[in-house]
């Protein structure tokens, strides 16, 4: 387990180990890393796998994206995944679907009670208006750096760039509406919550650790978010996999 930030490597270890999801296999052993508040964290995940979010300090809020490994042109799309099932937040039961139409990802566990599809990520000019001003020179590992830069890093890593990235879901946030339709923040995580996804594809699953775009009086850097990778027991995915074919210059990527 890699142990990074302000949750201790004692405490952040309890949290991350104290049940496995119900729907893994519990006979391998899974991977724990804990992102301090700021970082970002990209993997590529094979169909089947279960990705655990977890909110260590009960403070915590994650930007998520998935993209499709093996044709990065299909990736998350909240505005079909809000309009297909009816619903305002990302809740257990939830299928995060592709601008294709095909599940992504099922959430399968979720203690927090909800997670916030509209918000969107935090960018230079938004958190500069309740920051201020941030660089490396003045603040060195201190300084800010938006969701969408940090996002933009990680795309980069994968051979992707401004092109690709897409919506995220923010996990342990939820934005309440009004009847006038006003929008209210409010944390949704505690301490030890999580989030669970199975994915139904192999997938490139992206993660940003920071505030929500709606936070008006954020704190930098925020609370750490644990991430988990659990294998899914036998038969605990849907038949349909990744289906579908690829299309022009599809890619295919090496998934774990």
């Amino acid at each position: 387990m890699t142990v990074q930030g302000n949750a201790t490597t004692d405490s952040a270890a309890a949290l991350l180990s104290a049940a496995a999801p119900a729907q893994a296999d519990a006979a391998v052993l899974p991977l724990h890393e804990v992102l301090p508040g700021g970082a970002a964290w990209s993997a590529l995940l094979r169909r089947g796998t279960l990705l655990e979010l977890t909110d260590l300090e009960g403070i915590g809020t994650a930007a998520l994206t998935l993209i499709r490994a093996d044709f990065t042109a299909e990736r998350l799309n909240l505005p079909d995944t809000m309009k297909a099932q009816k619903i305002s937040r990302v809740a257990e039961g939830t299928s995060l679907m592709s601008d294709m139409g095909r599940a992504l990802a099922t959430v399968v566990e979720d203690t927090a009670g909800g997670h916030d599809p509209i918000g969107g990520i935090t960018d230079e000019a938004g958190l500069t208006a309740v920051l201020g001003t941030s660089s490396y020179q003045r603040d060195r590992n201190h300084r800010w750096v938006s969701a969408r830069t940090m996002l933009l890093i990680e795309l980069e890593k994968h051979g992707l760039g401004k092109a690709d990235l897409s919506d995220v879901v923010q996990v342990f946030s939820v934005l309440d509406v009004a009847d006038d339709g006003a929008l209210t923040l409010r944390h949704s995580g505690s301490e030890g919550a999580r989030l669970v996804l199975r994915l139904e594809m192999d997938v490139l699953a992206i993660v940003h650790v920071g505030p929500h775009p709606y936070d008006d009086e954020p704190s930098w850097p925020g609370g750490a978010i644990g991430v988990s990778l659990w294998r899914a027991a036998s038969g605990r995915h849907s038949p349909e996999g990744s289906g579908g074919a690829g299309g022009p210059g599809q890619r295919r990527r090496r998934v774990r």
